[in-house]
């Protein structure tokens, strides 16, 4: 096997894993070098990349490439930020080899992203990526360089992830397991994976896209969830790169390495993100080591850890994400949420048997301490579920009798013979209906109005018209 990672001190000569701690600590002066080509997407957070690119000045990678994309027109810093970032990301202080993707112009995160990983695998076979927001352990660039050599020529491994989102008690035997999703928080691949990706999915049909998620969804809650993704999608809602990427492997049937610790940390959940803006349990994830890695795993998803990583990780804190609530119409949010949460109550129940089986006292302890907080949740979750329930309920009732309230003035406008100028008011005020409280309001003056002059039978038409011009 082709020795990806290597570690040199001068004359010195070492052979085996550069990045056991053993050999860490036997050779303080060892420095890395990590052969494997790397591509780091940068934009517009400069003091994050200098994270980033402190980590990889520890493996020293002999390849760097940086795409970046363009200022937007309508951000006043973005210009001075997308300056300052590329000058800390080109600028290595290693001996290393660095070729730049530098939009001028703003693709946004989706075509942006793509792109520049069309760019990075023209040119090279095999790679890691890594955000700017991406903060990579040190045994991440090995694990993910024995992988990238070991399942080179098996083309139904499509990735190896950085990422285990599951909490540290999840105690797993092997050191990477084989998983349906693609985690993208710092990753690795293959230029022929690579070749399968479009962005725009209408390739195929809808369809066939709502037959795959419900092939590969444990629960008809998952399968849903997938199929608004790809509706999302196709409408716009949602300007991302990695989820074409995930439904284009279920769809060729290819499967994904994940760790069994968090070998990668998220450190970009602020105000000034695209997608994490919001605080999350995924960015308290602490970032591990992983040494013993060196071994073979049976080639097969573990579907219990699949599902469970749905729900904390694509689920995130038990919310729709922005994109998702464009796609899910507005009566099924509730009855979406009640779902998500009792399928997190069944997951986790999982996650006990898995605990409890395991016998150790010390993880007994604390998954018990973590259920009583959860069940706490549970209960004010319930509580405020309940109350937007009948609060949703008001708001369908009145909602149901604006919509009777209107079909009764259509069908007034229709079949009554007022003279043209009534009916333009009419018909004025059924259009602001869908402009708020304004309408709403002069729709119920016509109402009473109505109601008072329909108990005037021997009125004339000449005499409603006063009627209604004072309303007016």
């Amino acid at each position: 096997m082709t020795c990806l990672c290597r570690a040199k001190a001068g004359a010195f000569a070492y052979t085996g894993n550069p990045f056991t701690r053993e050999a860490i600590t036997a050779h303080s002066s060892l420095t890395m070098t990590c052969e494997v080509p790397v591509l780091l997407i940068i934009f517009n957070r400069p003091d994050l990349t200098a994270e980033v690119v402190k980590a990889l000045r520890k493996v020293r990678p002999r390849r760097l490439f940086i795409a970046a994309d363009g200022p937007r027109p309508d951000f006043e810093t973005d210009a001075e930020l997308c300056r300052r970032t590329r000058e800390i990301a080109s600028n290595p202080d290693w001996e290393c080899e660095v070729t730049t993707l530098f939009q001028k112009e703003n693709l946004g995160i989706g075509r942006g992203e793509s792109t520049a990983m069309s760019w990075f695998f023209d040119h090279v076979e095999e790679g890691i990526i890594l955000e700017d927001d991406c903060l990579p352990s040190r045994s991440f660039f090995e694990f993910s360089a024995y992988l990238l050599d070991k399942y080179r020529d098996n083309q139904r491994v499509a990735s190896v992830g950085g990422n285990f989102f599951l909490p540290q008690i999840v105690q797993m035997p092997q050191p990477y397991y084989f998983s349906k999703y693609l985690q993208a928080w710092g990753w690795a691949t293959w230029r022929r994976t690579w070749q399968h990706y479009r962005f725009d999915l209408s390739f195929s049909p809808e369809q066939e896209w709502d037959r795959i998620c419900q092939e590969n969804s444990a629960t008809q809650v998952e399968a849903e969830y997938w199929q608004y993704v790809t509706r999302a999608l196709a409408k716009g809602k949602v300007d991302t790169w990695d989820f074409q990427l995930v439904l284009i492997c279920w769809k060729e049937k290819l499967l994904h390495i994940a760790p069994t610790k968090n070998l990668v940390k998220n450190i970009g959940f602020r105000p000034d993100a695209t997608h994490t803006v919001l605080e999350s349990p995924m960015g308290r994830l602490s970032v591990e080591e992983l040494d013993d890695y060196r071994t073979d795993v049976e080639m097969q998803t573990l579907p219990e850890i699949d599902s469970l990583t749905f729900y904390v990780r694509f689920l995130d804190s038990l919310t729709s994400p922005w994109w998702l609530q464009q796609a899910l119409p507005l009566d099924q949010h509730l009855s979406w949420a009640r779902i998500q949460y009792q399928n997190l109550e069944k997951a986790i129940g999982g996650v006990r048997e898995i605990v409890f089986q395991s016998a150790n006292a010390d993880s007994i302890e604390i998954f018990q301490q973590f259920e009583s907080q959860f069940n706490k949740a549970n209960h004010e979750l319930a509580a405020s579920l309940d109350r937007l329930s009948e609060s949703n309920q008001r708001l369908a009732q009145a909602v149901q009798e604006l919509n009777q309230l209107k079909q009764r003035v259509n069908d007034l406008v229709s079949s009554a013979r007022y003279e043209p100028a009534f009916r333009m008011i009419l018909l004025k005020s059924v259009r602001e209906l869908h402009q708020g409280l304004r309408g709403f309001q002069g729709l119920l003056n016509l109402k009473t109005e109505f109601e008072e002059s329909s108990s005037c039978s021997s009125s004339s038409s000449s005499s409603r018209i006063p009627i209604v011009s004072q309303s007016d």
